[in-house]
């Protein structure tokens, strides 16, 4: 069960897709519902911020979502660059820093897509899963994790 804190794995994906799913919760007996930094070939969706059993796409790579206590929702591209499509077959190292309202996605050290949540449908804490997405044949290979809480 973790709230607030950093997330740091390095993983491949040869197959389908995946992700890393944090602040969530258990609601079918193999599925998480919550925030996810998803593992995925399409560039503008790899290391986004997708919320696996609820809202879906959240903030794909590239942007910055804030939404308001009302649902309001202000989009925003991230400063920089444009992103570059990534190779998930290869290793990577994909990171969340999650604390409070906010939740900032990073791949190889570069900030990806950042969610701003004060709404009441905000994931405040919950369980740490790796996803292995259903449909074609996915390996999913961790080769390192490590998590720092920042809630004491």
């Amino acid at each position: 069960e973790v709230r607030d804190f950093e997330l740091e794995v390095e993983l491949k994906v040869i197959g389908n897709n995946s992700g890393i799913q944090y602040r969530s919760e258990l609601f079918e007996p193999n599925r998480l519902r919550g925030p996810q930094i998803d593992a995925h070939p399409a560039a503008n969706y790899t290391a986004m911020c997708y919320e696996e059993g609820g809202r879906g796409i959240l903030a794909e790579r590239g942007n910055r979502l804030e939404i308001d206590a009302n649902g309001a929702r202000t989009l925003t591209p991230l400063a920089g660059p444009p992103q570059q499509a990534a190779d998930i077959a290869q290793w990577h190292t994909y990171r969340v820093v999650a604390k409070g309202n906010t939740m900032r996605h990073e791949l190889d050290g570069k900030t990806t897509a950042v969610l701003v949540d004060d709404s009441n449908e905000r994931a405040r804490g919950g369980k740490i899963g790796i996803q292995i997405h259903s449909g074609e044949p996915t390996e999913v290979r961790v080769r390192s994790m490590r998590l720092k809480r920042l809630d004491g």
